[in-house]
């Protein structure tokens, strides 16, 4: 079977330009003008309309006196931008000036680079989400679901854009505030592909909408949890707001699922192979779980911490090419090596997806046990005879309890199961195994296997023919116990403190054209022409910050 792949354009222009181009954002006032053109463009004004949306921190005004927690500024006071300062009556906290040969930018300049990219696929979120009702039978619980999630994933997008004008406010940060706004999910073009596009890959199902709330926004609550210690007093207060809007998308997918399961309509086999594909994907998103240099900086930065205090101790395994049983496991402690930060992340965020699989099969009736046990038993045939008896709960230890079981964290999604330029996983280079860890002997083999327990596009026809009408899951009334919105959307509370919001009505022409950064610069280069009084600033590459960076901000070593 052929995955396809979207790549970004090998053949990327070189150019080159005085000064950057005047943005169309001024102030962050414009975000509410930008956005609603955007919510056009993007066909979710209807589901927006009449809504408030909102820049919350929360916390925040204890973020603002406790020290930054960890890394190589811990202790010192949270950094907090003049304007911030103001309205809060506190003396701001500037960042560093100082730049790093290692990191090749200031920590404001990563610190933006990470906000930038979580905004852009906070959009692209609400975009995908937005296609949800062309997929099939929707009961009126799942649409409602939907639509506070597609409106929540673009309120972060907001406050991302709101993060970047007001922690900088530079003419970079608001290039880079409108450029989140002209980003297109999924798109073919290079210039309007996200940094980000593994964050939002297609989703043709309705059910997969069910695991793509559980696994990709698990991983959001994952990374959001990395984050609510940041050094930046602003977006940890930010950080903590989103993670109890993550806590409703999670368990909209929850739900979603269970009530799929109840109906019986769709195959345990198509189950299972959802299941396993959404798993990879969010394991995906975590990064190199071993020797990774990026865990290592955001540590050091302050950026980003661990998931689950390392205080608790323990260890974590995971599939390692060279040991002699094909694991290797590593010990949690506070001075455990920072650069396999994500391996534990990992492995805390896998522990929530096995919690949730043992929940799913509590709910299995004797059929569906019996169907998942029989494709079960032809997806384990490289697993140890012990380990395949627990898997189907024929040993004496599981005493007939049978559990979804989890795949490892090596495990690579479909599109990344063969060939692929940028391994996450470069130490299991040359290593193939099954869903489980294990290893298996050739890649003819593998290949063969891959085609057993991929979610094809045969396997995407056949669920949208299950769900063309209604009973392909269990409905609930709006309103009820069961709806996870019952209340309306999630409010901040007495401890959020809200920064800026507005009301989502009719659009203004202002921002009809909205650029991406490399679109802005190209048409900036058609209106002027170098004056020679200046030196020019060669920018290689179109898709945005990291090239951006090195441009303004050149390793001063080189110079």
């Amino acid at each position: 079977m052929k995955f396809k792949q979207v790549k970004l354009d090998p053949n990327k222009p070189n150019f080159a330009a005085e000064e950057l181009p005047e943005p169309q954002m001024q102030s962050v006032e414009d975000i509410r003008e930008i956005y609603l053109s955007w919510a056009e463009r993007s066909e979710v004004m209807e589901v927006i309309r009449g809504r408030e949306f909102r820049v919350i921190a929360v916390d925040l005004d204890k973020l603002i006196k406790e020290p930054i927690p960890h890394g190589i500024f811990a202790g010192k006071p949270r950094f907090i931008s003049e304007g911030l300062a103001k309205r809060l009556g506190v003396k701001p906290v500037p960042y560093p000036v100082e730049m790093w040969t290692w990191l090749n930018t200031t920590l404001l300049g990563r610190q933006m680079e990470i906000a930038y990219t979580q905004g852009s696929t906070e959009f692209a979120s609400s975009q995908q989400q937005n296609l949800l009702e062309s997929l099939g039978y929707m009961p009126d619980n799942f649409r409602k679901w939907a639509h506070e999630v597609i409106a929540e994933e673009g309120e972060h997008g907001i406050q991302m854009a709101y993060w970047l004008m007001t922690e900088d406010g530079s003419k970079l940060s608001k290039l880079l505030s409108e450029d989140l706004f002209a980003r297109v999910s999924n798109s073919e073009e290079p210039d309007l592909q996200q940094p980000l596009r593994e964050f939002n890959p297609p989703v043709l199902t309705l059910p997969e909408f069910a695991h793509y709330f559980t696994k990709q926004d698990l991983d959001g609550w994952s990374q959001l949890t990395q984050s609510k210690f940041n050094c930046s007093a602003l977006y940890a207060g930010q950080m903590r707001f989103f993670l109890r809007q993550e806590g409703r998308h999670l368990s909209s997918g929850d739900n979603i699922i269970k009530a799929y399961i109840q109906a019986g309509r769709i195959p345990m086999r198509l189950h299972l192979k959802m299941e396993w594909k959404w798993e990879a994907i969010g394991y995906r998103l975590h990064g190199n779980p071993v020797n990774s240099g990026g865990a290592q900086m955001s540590y050091q930065l302050g950026i980003k911490g661990p998931l689950r205090s390392l205080d608790r101790g323990g260890s974590y395994t995971i599939p390692f090419p060279g040991e002699p049983n094909g694991f290797k496991t590593f010990d949690i402690h506070p001075e455990m090596d920072k650069r396999n930060l994500n391996g534990f992340n990992l492995s805390v965020f896998r522990d929530v997806v096995k919690s949730k699989n043992e929940t799913i099969s509590g709910m299995l009736t004797p059929k569906q046990q019996k169907e998942a046990k029989e494709f079960l038993k032809e997806v384990i045939r490289y697993v140890p005879d012990k380990v395949r008896k627990e898997m189907l709960g024929e040993s004496k230890s599981t005493q007939g309890e049978f559990v979804i079981p989890t795949t490892a964290i090596s495990w690579r999604p479909p599109h990344m199961a063969y060939e692929i330029e940028d391994d996450p996983w470069p130490f299991m280079q040359g290593y193939t195994t099954d869903l489980f860890g294990y290893p298996i002997p050739s890649e003819k083999e593998y290949r063969e296997y891959r085609e057993l327990v991929d979610f094809n596009e045969e396997d995407q026809e056949e669920i949208r023919e299950l769900t063309k009408t209604k009973g392909w899951m269990v409905e609930t009334p709006v309103g009820s116990k069961g709806d996870v919105y019952k209340d309306g959307p999630v409010q901040p509370g007495k401890n959020g403190t809200l920064l800026f919001h507005f009301k989502a009505e009719e659009k203004s022409p202002k921002f009809d054209k909205i650029f991406t950064f490399p679109q802005a610069v190209r048409e900036y280069q058609k209106e002027t022409k170098p004056s020679g009084k200046k030196k020019a600033f060669e920018l290689k590459g179109t898709d945005g910050f990291d090239t951006l960076l090195e441009a303004l901000h050149p390793d001063p070593k080189t110079q």
